[in-house]
């Protein structure tokens, strides 16, 4: 047979039908090569087309371009597509009681948690965070924000100002300059959840407890941004999953949602509750990866079936299952 020397990735010389690595062969003299390996009838050749070929759908409307479809597009000779703008988010939060940053709190004061936890919910939901700083309980000013906000930016997504409080001033300037569409819903925490637009531009008025305006973010305004920028998937997976202790709850006509830690073995996920369940701790929601939901009744004793809503694909692996040295994703 008959060899040639060429470079990895360069055209197949007339007349060659196989490659074989230089490093599986050896040369004893100038013009003879020893080939330690079998070689098959087109080995290591990659055929024209054998990636992408004409007429092929690459990609549809609704995917996401990560690194590789980049790499995929600039293969076929594409420098550009149309794409779904990140929408333009603005976050705001209000009340008198709030301040941002460190130092003493007056008595009456509370830190800012929610609009730097928003911010990070927004960007993480595949928008453009505007952060707009603190409104304070004063109508007119309020209103005045709302309007700038609603001319400038896709959506609107405040917290406090929902509930029914002499300070509540969300829902009342809403109603007044756009349309309040509705006011609360019946889950737990989060009851307190105002939404309208403003022109043709939508607003997420929700509740001022940190975890309860977690929550409602992630159920009401998560789904919705993602339409806006052209995702397909717009929900958080769903699974099942052991309740490792009792899951107890009183009928009040409400869904619950626990903070839970989820976790991954052989025999599928189990769930536990991070902590306290109180709409003010906020801890546990940091330490939850899921929201186990609880229809309306009596709950779920442990050993039974929770349905959970999986917010991270971050697990934790029990001791001794066959999951426990797999790396973490």
């Amino acid at each position: 047979g008959e060899a040639v020397r060429i470079m990895t990735g360069a055209p197949i010389p007339d007349g060659a039908d196989s490659i074989i690595p230089v490093e599986r062969t050896s040369r004893d003299c100038a013009t003879r090569v020893q080939v330690h390996a079998e070689v098959k009838l087109n080995d290591h050749i990659r055929p024209v087309g054998g990636d992408v070929l004409p007429g092929d759908a690459v990609f549809a409307q609704g995917d996401v371009l990560g690194p590789a479809s980049i790499g995929v597009l600039s293969s076929l000779a594409v420098s550009s597509v149309r794409v779904y703008p990140r929408p333009r988010v603005a976050v705001i939060s209000t009340g008198d009681e709030l301040v941002e940053g460190g130092g003493a709190l007056a008595p009456g004061q509370i830190r800012d948690s929610n609009r730097p936890m928003l911010l990070a919910m927004v960007t993480d939901a595949g928008c453009e965070a505007i952060d707009l700083g603190i409104a304070r309980d004063d109508e007119s000013a309020l209103e005045e924000a709302l309007l700038d906000a609603a001319d400038k930016y896709d959506a609107i997504v405040t917290s406090g100002g929902v509930s029914v409080g002499d300070y509540d001033v969300v829902k009342a300037v809403l109603a007044r300059i756009g349309v309040l569409v509705w006011s609360q819903v019946a889950i737990k925490p989060a009851k307190p959840l105002a939404f309208g637009v403003i022109g043709s531009t939508p607003i997420y008025g929700l509740p001022g407890n940190p975890v309860s305006s977690n929550i409602s973010f992630e159920l009401f305004a998560r789904p919705a941004l993602r339409a806006m920028a052209g995702h397909t998937v717009l929900e958080r997976p769903v699974v099942d999953a052991v309740a490792t202790a009792d899951f107890g709850r009183r009928s009040d006509g409400k869904i619950h949602f626990d903070r839970v830690t989820v976790s991954l073995g052989a025999a599928g996920f189990t769930a536990e509750r991070s902590g306290g369940q109180g709409s003010n701790v906020l801890s546990a929601m940091a330490h939850a990866n899921g929201l186990a939901i609880l229809p309306d009744g009596d709950g779920v004793e442990a050993g039974g079936s929770l349905r959970v809503m999986l917010l991270t694909d971050h697990f934790s692996y029990p001791e001794g299952s066959e999951f426990s040295g797999a790396p973490r994703t």
